[in-house]
């Protein structure tokens, strides 16, 4: 691994090893009583998914630390839409205004509940998240320290090749630096036709594949695995997850 890549922003080196798996929920068909309707129960996760694609492990990497013992992250906004390149409209599941819901994710908790979802097949979702990440260290070692919470900033000023773009094609300015991370908020898309929400205008880091469409009603884990994440790069306590973000259903 090289570790320069502390320097750019999280999101591009990961988004072209990212894929979406999709795996069928446990448990009892989430509905509501109204027949056009159904629940949507969405889950947070920093463990891998089921399934998870294979990938090499840190821990052998010098400056590798572990596993984060928090991982605060925050959700804006949930949209699902029928068209599979991303195109509206968007059906709104979740929208908290201005404000994150911020959750930590090593307690796989339940992001929120929408209970009155029209019913259908969705083959895009789209997640505005926080793009500063809050965290702690398992262990101390260099510049981590337990008990000691960092900042990561994964969309910040001149860390992507090209802008992110919200749902109405506009660009998200991106600003902050490593140290000094600023909040602006970014979608992260997962869609069943990649290559057409890209040619839309979507940044390709923005951009997850969908293996199959979202059926509602339905519960799903927005999973972002970040074991052995928690890296000591000689100036900073670092996250540099290596297994992919993912959507299962």
């Amino acid at each position: 691994m090289n570790l320069t890549c502390y320097r750019r922003c999280l999101l591009t080196g990961l988004m072209g090893a990212m894929c979406c798996l999709i795996t069928f929920a446990c448990g009892g068909d989430p509905t509501t009583p109204d027949a056009d309707t159904g629940q949507l129960i969405v889950n947070g996760s920093s463990g891998p998914p089921p399934s998870a694609v294979p990938v090499a492990s840190p821990s052998g990497v010098p400056g590798a630390v572990g596993d984060p013992t928090i991982l605060n992250i925050g959700l804006f906004s949930f949209h699902i839409s029928a068209n599979a390149d991303c195109s509206p409209p968007f059906v709104t599941a979740f929208d908290n205004g201005a404000t994150a819901l911020v959750r930590d994710f090593t307690t796989n908790p339940e992001l929120f509940r929408a209970g009155a979802v029209p019913r259908g097949t969705y083959p895009c979702v789209a997640m505005r998240i926080s793009d500063i990440l809050e965290f702690q260290s398992a262990v101390t070692s260099g510049n981590c320290v337990v008990g000691t919470t960092y900042r990561v900033d994964i969309y910040r000023a001149g860390g992507e090749p090209e802008p992110f773009l919200d749902l109405s094609l506009a660009v998200i300015v991106a600003t902050g630096s490593e140290t000094v991370p600023s909040e602006d908020g970014v979608f992260i898309l997962f869609s069943m036709d990649s290559a057409g929400a890209i040619a839309r205008g979507f940044a390709a880091n923005q951009v997850i594949g969908l293996s199959s469409a979202l059926a509602i009603p339905r519960a799903i884990t927005f999973s972002w695995d970040m074991t052995n994440a928690v890296f000591d790069d000689d100036t900073r306590c670092v996250l540099e997850p290596e297994a992919p973000v993912a959507l299962f259903l």
